[in-house]
This record gives C-alpha cells, sequence and structure tokens, in this order.
C-alpha cells in the first residue's frame, strides 16, 4: 500500500467539557478508514493533541507508513516541529510520544489546514452528540469558606466574590438559596452548596 495522508481534528463542547476526536486516512481522493471517538472530559487543546496521537498508534497498529498530517491546531503543529515552546508539561509528553511514534510511520510531514476544509471535522463534532458533560464540572472552585474566595481552575487567580472577573465568569455566579450560599450553574441552571467539584 501506499503511504497515506491522515487528518486529524479534535473538539471540546463546552471548552472544557465533552471532548472528540475525528481522524480520516485517505489514499488520493479514497478514503481508507475514519475514526469518530469520544475520548472523555478536557480542553480543546488535548483533544487536538489526542487526536495526532490517536491516528499515529491506529496507523502503527495497522502496520501502514504515512506521508503527510494534516490537523487545524497550530498549537499542535508548531509545538510538535519545535517552532513553538511546549509551557504544559502534559503538551510535552503528548508532543514527545507523537515525535516518537512518527518515526515509526515514515516520519510523516505535520501541515496546517484550515479548519473549514478540515474533512475531520465532522467526525470529531459526531463523536459527542448526545454526550452531556457533568453538571458539578466548573472553572471555579471554593479555595476558602469563611472569606468567600473562589479560585479559576485555569489560571489560579483566587477571585473575591463581587470583583468584575469573578462576575464575567461563564460558569458559575453566587446566588442565594434557602438563606445558604450555593453555586448556580450558569450552564444548567443547577443550584449546588460549596465547591464546583463538591
Amino acid at each position: 500500500m501506499e503511504p497515506l495522508t491522515v487528518y486529524c481534528d479534535g473538539c471540546a463542547e463546552p471548552n472544557p467539557g465533552s471532548q472528540g476526536v475525528g481522524i480520516l486516512f485517505k489514499q488520493g481522493d479514497i478514503t481508507i478508514s475514519t475514526i469518530s471517538e469520544y475520548i472523555g472530559q478536557g480542553t480543546n487543546n488535548i483533544a487536538e493533541y489526542r487526536s495526532v496521537l490517536t491516528a499515529l498508534k491506529y496507523a502503527v497498529m495497522q502496520g501502514w507508513e504515512l506521508k503527510a498530517i494534516y490537523t487545524d491546531s497550530n498549537l499542535v503543529l508548531n509545538q510538535v516541529i519545535g517552532n513553538w515552546r511546549v509551557n504544559k508539561s502534559e503538551f510535552e509528553q503528548l508532543a514527545t510520544e507523537i515525535n516518537q511514534l512518527r518515526k515509526q510511520v515514515g516520519d510523516p510531514r505535520i501541515l496546517w489546514i484550515k479548519s473549514e476544509e478540515n474533512p475531520a471535522d465532522l467526525p470529531s463534532r459526531q463523536a459527542i452528540v448526545g454526550i452531556e458533560p457533568p453538571k458539578r464540572l466548573g472553572r471555579l472552585h471554593m479555595v476558602s469558606k469563611t472569606r468567600k474566595e473562589f479560585q479559576c481552575r485555569e489560571c489560579e487567580q483566587v477571585i473575591p466574590p463581587g470583583s468584575s472577573c469573578y462576575r464575567q465568569n461563564v460558569y458559575h455566579q453566587e446566588d442565594s438559596f434557602k438563606g445558604e450560599q450555593t453555586r448556580l450553574c450558569m450552564e444548567c441552571g443547577e443550584k449546588f452548596m460549596g465547591c464546583g467539584i463538591a
């Protein structure tokens, strides 16, 4: 079999949220194999990385040689080929594993493709159809019950209630429910006590 071209895409809805990967292996205009897989909860960037990693693992398992890997993630492309510094250990581990696997399938080039032109976009989104994110997954969690302070899970900034940053958070806001301190999920409207992961 001649070397294949593979198209990869990952998505998370919301971000962070349910992750899906979509992968198409093609030989010319012929699609050899398609993968559409739900991979759990996490961020869009991790899903993009995992789509490339999944494609490479599958190619190794099938004994296929690849000539090109297409991704619409500038982050994945530039970190894997060394143009951008990798500032997260999780990304570094994924980039290292990707480069190790590339050597086993013909050392294919990694190339960028516009999102709207990526045929792997649809299967990545189909993978999370009907998957509901955990209702208690939020971006804030309580770090001080006495001072009612919350910490952003992404930037780790401690945010006092009432500050402008806290009011603009898209996942949770303060609410009063039966006279007790509660959280209100702005995604599903569910009220719950204390921490977003309690």
